[in-house]
């Protein structure tokens, strides 16, 4: 029983380790790829065909991402299997989002992207290696980040307005990140009521360890709040800088939780 115990440990490890590669390899031939997008882009004559290409793309693999999706639920399960349905459906959904926006925006969609392919590796890095909460706190300070760095270029300072569609813009998305973010404070104290664990009808699901501690998502939940509100009221500059202090905030996060798993 114990070899038998340790040899499934050594399966997990080894499956955990081939993610993670796996999430780096992904990353660095997708940049490869928008990079080669960007360089079609800078000339007349191949301009109009990448974008016609990209298209092509983005249609492709969103087949593959519901492809994948439908893999999941009735193929056959592949335990520690890097190759699976899930997997492959989050990387068509993730390259189907990357072309459908190089199409649709040119090389400002491909200038774009050189941000979300980081963001969204490191984004699964943090699922695969760290606690469940610090994911989705993870999460929480990312997308703040983006509307931030939104704010600062569709608002100027002291509401004056460059340009009012881009503001109007701004004012939805503002809005849709506080919903969003009550949305996930009455999730998480839903969670913590419930110790972690939901039940489903006749299946019960384990959405947090039992030792989880929750104050952490809340004040993460209260300082992007407050980061948006201010960088709205106090303009594109503001907003700009504080950008850098989600991500400082979030770094404080990650030393932490990796402190604490040692």
């Amino acid at each position: 029983m114990a070899a038998e115990n340790k040899k499934m440990a050594q399966r997990r490890e080894d499956y955990l380790t081939n993610r993670v590669l796996a999430v780096f390899t992904f990353a660095f031939v997708l940049i490869l790829g928008l990079m080669a997008a960007y360089r079609t882009y800078s000339r007349i004559e191949t301009m109009f065909a990448t974008q016609k290409v990209l298209y092509v793309l983005g249609g492709v693999f969103a087949a593959g991402t519901v492809a994948g999706i439908l893999w999941e639920i009735f193929g056959k399960k592949r335990e520690y299997k890097v190759i699976c349905g899930k997997n492959v459906a989050l990387a068509c959904a993730i390259v189907s989002v990357c072309a459908f926006c190089c199409a649709v925006f040119t090389s400002g969609g491909v200038r774009m992207m050189y941000v979300f392919v980081p963001v969204a590796s490191a984004l699964i890095l943090v699922y695969l290696l760290y606690p469940r909460d610090f994911f989705l706190m993870s999460l929480v300070c990312a997308c703040g980040a983006v509307l931030l760095w939104y704010l600062s270029r569709s608002i100027a300072d002291g509401f004056v307005v460059g340009r009012f569609f881009r503001f109007n813009f701004a004012i939805i998305g503002l809005i849709a990140a506080f919903v969003l973010l009550v949305a996930y404070v009455c999730a998480m104290k839903l969670v913590e009521k419930k110790n972690g664990i939901i039940k489903v009808g006749t299946k019960t699901f384990e959405l947090m360890p039992k030792t989880t501690k929750y104050l952490l998502s809340y004040i993460t939940a209260g300082v992007t709040a407050a980061c948006l509100l201010i960088g709205f009221i106090c303009g594109a500059t503001v907003a700009y800088y504080l950008v850098f202090l989600m991500v400082a905030y979030l770094l404080i996060l990650a030393v932490y939780y990796t402190v604490k798993m040692l």
